[in-house]
């Protein structure tokens, strides 16, 4: 089970960024599919544990663990009732799903994954944003944002007054966005102690 949960979430985090901007329709629903289902399993091994848990706490931790649970399901049960109930279902499950999603993919990267499972997931999405930056250079310089991956990129952003780079998204705004993430990436592993330092590797190079 910490194998699935753990490979659900790589694969969303690592293929979100390409599929989410030039095939939205079709993968924003499988995305949350499997999310959801990294959260059920986040509560299985959640439940699994939990009676050890509430044994080797205090009183007052216990009491907190089930006012948070409690609170969570009652949050899920509210959220399930407005969609149904919603003259606009498409839009509010969609906003259910956004609110959601980066929830259900936060508890298991804090509580459930080892040193090593963060690490190789950091260096992973530090590689795939880096070659969504190099895709989103080449696509602006040399083709002029004329397509995202497969589809045909908006025209609006296809003039020489729009010098803004798109990559795998049809808005530039969104690619910037994830721009900023990587360089919060590349700043967290110059400043950690944890990583090796980038430029070690120049210290065993002759001369």
């Amino acid at each position: 089970m910490y194998t699935l949960l753990f490979t659900i979430c790589f694969a969303v985090l690592v293929i979100a960024p390409w599929l989410a901007g030039a095939w939205e329709p079709w993968f924003f629903w499988p995305c949350v599919s499997m999310i959801c289902t990294a959260g059920l399993l986040f509560a299985a091994l959640t439940l699994k544990r939990l009676p050890a848990a509430i044994h080797e706490s205090n009183g007052a931790s216990a009491r907190l663990l089930r006012w948070i649970i409690a609170g969570s399901i009652i949050f899920l049960l509210y959220g399930c009732l407005r969609t149904c109930w919603t003259e606009v279902r498409l839009d509010a499950e969609k906003s259910y799903a956004l609110f959601l999603s980066p929830f259900l993919l936060a508890l298991p990267i804090l509580f459930v994954f080892t040193a090593r499972h963060l690490s190789f997931l950091f260096w992973a999405l530090l590689v795939n944003l880096f070659v969504a930056a190099c895709y989103g250079i080449v696509n602006h310089v040399y083709f002029q944002n004329a397509e995202v991956l497969w589809l045909p990129g908006e025209a609006v952003y296809q003039t020489e007054s729009a010098l803004r780079a798109t990559g795998p998204y049809f808005c530039p705004d969104h690619f910037s966005g994830l721009m900023e993430i990587l360089l919060c990436c590349a700043l967290a592993m110059l400043v950690s102690r944890r990583l090796p330092a980038p430029l070690a590797c120049l210290q065993h190079l002759p001369g």
